[in-house]
C-alpha cells in the first residue's frame, strides 16, 4: 500500500493544499497537461510487456482513478463550503452589530432602563406630590 501512495506522489496526484486556512493532507489537482491515469500506465506497462495483465490490479487502478476523482470533487465542495462559511459569518456578524447599535439607540431614547426608568419616573411623580402636599 505505502508502495502504491508513494507512486500516486511521484506521478503528481496528490499533494499539500490549504484552504481558508485549513489543511487538507491530500488534495488532488489535475490538469490539462497531467501525465496519464493510473489506468493508462498500467495498460501501457501491460503493452510494453513490463508487467503481466492481472484483471485484479486492472481493477485496482480503476477503483483508485474513481478514488481519486472523488476526493478532487470533495476538494472542490470543501473549497465552496469555506467560501460561503467566510461569508456567512461576515454578514451574521454585521446583523449583530446592527442589532447592538439599534439596541443602544433604543436604550439612549428610552433612558437605558426599560421598565425600570417608567417604574422611576412613577415613584418620582409619588414623590413630587408629596413634596407639594407634605
Amino acid at each position: 500500500m505505502r508502495r502504491g501512495i508513494s507512486s500516486l506522489k511521484s506521478l503528481g496526484f496528490v499533494k499539500k493544499s490549504t484552504t481558508s486556512n485549513k489543511i487538507f493532507s491530500i488534495a488532488l489537482r489535475f490538469h490539462s497537461n497531467s501525465p496519464p491515469s493510473l489506468l493508462e500506465n498500467y495498460k501501457n506497462l501491460v503493452e510494453q510487456g513490463k508487467v503481466q495483465h492481472d484483471p485484479y490490479q486492472e481493477r485496482v487502478a480503476f477503483e483508485l482513478e474513481k478514488l481519486l476523482s472523488r476526493l478532487q470533487q470533495y476538494e472542490k465542495d470543501m473549497e465552496d463550503y469555506y467560501v460561503k462559511l467566510a461569508e456567512w459569518e461576515e454578514k451574521r456578524e454585521e446583523e449583530r452589530l446592527k442589532l447592538l447599535v439599534k439596541e443602544a439607540k433604543e436604550k439612549q431614547e428610552t433612558g437605558g432602563g426599560g421598565i425600570w426608568t417608567s417604574v422611576n419616573k412613577q415613584r418620582n411623580r409619588i414623590l413630587e406630590k408629596f413634596a407639594i402636599f407634605g
